[in-house]
Formats: structure tokens, C-alpha cells, sequence
């Protein structure tokens, strides 16, 4: 867990506690919209890592990236609608997203009341990994958590108008962002009655690893090649801006995915999915294809016939889409090579919503594949993890 600072710097040089008036839905220096991300803790992290008994089990690079796509493949809309969106994802009143041309309230406007002196707000991080994602418990083991941290965090963790993004350090209405504390929180359970361990155990996890390639600023086709891991089975696809994390606009966010791929393709263990590329995918297309690369995604996740993912609905998805392809491949297939062939729409009306910029900017092609792994512990006569063997690809 992060505790955030969020203040604002008043008349005489020294931090204020926002409140409704410094948040409102005006873009000026004093009362310009300032919010959360979706992800304000994810933004906090650069990379993870996860020793257990002095041996790697997990490496997560590109953190941000990695944690959105693990929320919206694997988290339930309900799910995540009961625990008020403030477990993973924060969402505002009504599950609003982050937004410039209003004002969200909820968690990621927490300030928003005349009265309010709260600067410091406590925001979730689970890990988006293989074994945190994993349930059920791993009793008598020593973890090393290694969290490599972002620097910048006003601009990473939070949105703001043009206006008050503008302001320098010195200025009344800067508006600061800080890591206050940081807490593990753990749960430690004793068993009613004995529960023998066996001397091994295998663990069995689904890991998310991001790859990424880059997308000209121009319409056109392009093909890509990428290494995933070679028990991969899901791949899902996606495009976010280079610039993201570097200014306080909604379009610039790690997890803000913009509708621009026009056509797509994915080659992978022999296998080319779809058979027929998708076409008019783009959010300008009049004929735009949604119904099926939609049920793609949902079956890619494991909830087609749940009909849930954590988009709210198949409109929400189509303005930040996340295309998912299933590769059922043999057992003994170890392919690490991914081809994707994709064109870009890169026009105004192809860009997230509420992008400051009339023309589309440079932006990443994110792959996230979903892979197979299996953890070998060995177990000792007092029931404590004595080794951790080895970390295998399945």
C-alpha cells in the first residue's frame, strides 16, 4: 500500500489541503481539475521482483502497463463495482473514469468537499503477478519484495487541466505529489488443527509479461516482432502513447489505451489469428467491427460466457480496447516469436477521449502475454519452505 501526500501550495509558500474549490471543472491556475489516475499506485512502481527462499520466482517490468492489463483480463466488473473500484483501479462516482471536461468525484477526486484537510490517501498496490493472482496460500516460505520506484509522481499519478499543469514550484496552486509511506500488508493464519504439507509442492502460475514495439506518428501498416515466454497461450494487444507518464493529460496515462489499430493480426506457434484480420477497428470507422473482436477479448480472458470483464460494458471497451487471442497450441510447442501485422489509423478522431493534441503522437504497441509456470518448493519435517528449485516453464 502507498500513502500519497496531495497538496496544494498556498499564499505564503506552504502545502494546503485541496478541497472542491481547487478541483473544480475549470481550466484556470487556481481551480484547474486535478485527480487521480486510474492507477496511482501501479504509477508509483517501475519494476517488481519476488525471491522466495533466496531464488527469483517473478520479474514484472513495465508495472503500469502490466497492472491494467491484469485488472481488465482478470478482475470481474462487479468485482471490482463491489469493492467500490478503490481495490485496484480507482473510478470516480458511478464508476466515471478520468476526466478533464468534468469532475469525477468519488476516489479519484477524494478532496473534492469545501471542507475538506485530508492530504494523505491511502492507495492499494497488489503486485500484478503470477503469484499474487494465484489463490490460496504459500505457508512457511521467506519473500523478498524488490520494488524499483518511479521518480515524478505529480505527473504520473495524477491529471490535470493544461492550465494548472503549467504552474512551476513556486508558483500559488502547485500542486505537489509525494510518497508519504509505504506499507506490506500481509495476513498470517494458524490452522485449527494440524495441516501436514507434502515434502513438494508445485505451484502452478499465469503470468503477465509486456513487450513492446513502436507505432509511427502516421497512418499506416506495419509489422512488428516480439518475444514472449514460451508457455504462452493468451496474448492480448493494445496501443498507449511513448509519451505517457511525461504530462498531466488524460490521453497520457499508461493505462489510457487509444482506439487507432485499423486492422490486426497475430502470428504465433504456427498459428494466425484471426484466420481473416480484423478490419475497421479504428474508432472513426463508419463500418467499425466491434461484436467480435469483443467476444475475442472476453474469450481470451476466460469470461465469455460470464459475460463480465472490468470494462463496464462492450462501449467502454471499444474506447479503450485490449484485443485477446487464445493460442491452443501442443504441449511440446515452445515458440518465443510473435508477428503482429497492424495498421494505424493515426487521425483526431482516432485518439482517447479528451486528447489535448488535434494529431496522434508517436505511441507503443503493447503485447501481454499470458503464460504458464510452475513453481518446484521442498518442504522440511518442521514445515518450513527449505528450498525453492526451480521456476519452470510449462
Amino acid at each position: 500500500m502507498f500513502r500519497l501526500k496531495v497538496t496544494s501550495r498556498d499564499s505564503n509558500g506552504d502545502p494546503e489541503a485541496l478541497t472542491s474549490t481547487g478541483a473544480a471543472d475549470n481550466d484556470s491556475a487556481t481551480a484547474g481539475a486535478v485527480q487521480f489516475r486510474s492507477y496511482p499506485a501501479a504509477a508509483c512502481v517501475q519494476s517488481f521482483s519476488h525471491s522466495r527462499n533466496g531464488a527469483t520466482v517473478e520479474t514484472v517490468t513495465d508495472v503500469q502497463e502490466t497492472a491494467s492489463f491484469s485488472n481488465r483480463t482478470g478482475m470481474s466488473y462487479e468485482y471490482a463495482r463491489t469493492a467500490g473500484n478503490s481495490l485496484f483501479r480507482l473510478a470516480g462516482k458511478d464508476g466515471m473514469r478520468s476526466t478533464v471536461d468534468d469532475t469525477p468525484d468519488g476516489p479519484l477526486q477524494p478532496w473534492r468537499v469545501s471542507s475538506n484537510t485530508k492530504t494523505v490517501f491511502d492507495c492499494g498496490f497488489p503486485p500484478p503477478s503470477g503469484v499474487f493472482s494465484m489463490p490460496g496460500t504459500i505457508p512457511g516460505g521467506r519473500h523478498r519484495f524488490v520494488l524499483t520506484l518511479n521518480s515524478d509522481l505529480r505527473t504520473r499519478c495524477l491529471v490535470m487541466d493544461a492550465t494548472r499543469s503549467a504552474l512551476t514550484s513556486s508558483t500559488q496552486s502547485y500542486v505537489y505529489c509525494t510518497i508519504e509511506e509505504a506499507k506490506f500488508m500481509m495476513c498470517h493464519l494458524v490452522p485449527d488443527s494440524p495441516t501436514p504439507v507434502p515434502r513438494n509442492v508445485v505451484l502452478s502460475i499465469h503470468p503477465l509479461t509486456v513487450v513492446k514495439s513502436s507505432l509511427s506518428a502516421t497512418s499506416g501498416a506495419s509489422t512488428h516482432t516480439l518475444s514472449v515466454p514460451p508457455s504462452t497461450d493468451r496474448i492480448f494487444v493494445g496501443v498507449n502513447l511513448t509519451a505517457a507518464g511525461t504530462t498531466h493529460g488524460v490521453e497520457d496515462s499508461h493505462d489510457q489505451v487509444e482506439p487507432s489499430l485499423s486492422v490486426l493480426q497475430v502470428q504465433y506457434a504456427g498459428q494466425t489469428l484471426p484466420n481473416t484480420a480484423y478490419q475497421s477497428l479504428n474508432k472513426s470507422a463508419t463500418d467499425r467491427h466491434i461484436i467480435k473482436p469483443y467476444a475475442d477479448f472476453l474469450a481470451a480472458c476466460g469470461k465469455l460466457y460470464l459475460e463480465q470483464s472490468a470494462y463496464g460494458n462492450m462501449e467502454e471497451w471499444s474506447n479503450n480496447p485490449i484485443q485477446g487471442l487464445s493460442f491452443e497450441k501442443p504441449p511440446n510447442d515452445s515458440s518465443t516469436s510473435v508477428i503482429v501485422r497492424c495498421t494505424r489509423s493515426a487521425t483526431a478522431n482516432d485518439l482517447v477521449d479528451e486528447t489535448a493534441a488535434s494529431a496522434a503522437a508517436a505511441a507503443n504497441l503493447v503485447v501481454c502475454a499470458q503464460s504458464h509456470q510452475a513453481i518446484v518448493l521442498t518442504y522440511g519435517d518442521d514445515g518450513l519452505i527449505s528450498s525453492c528449485d526451480s521456476v519452470v516453464e510449462l
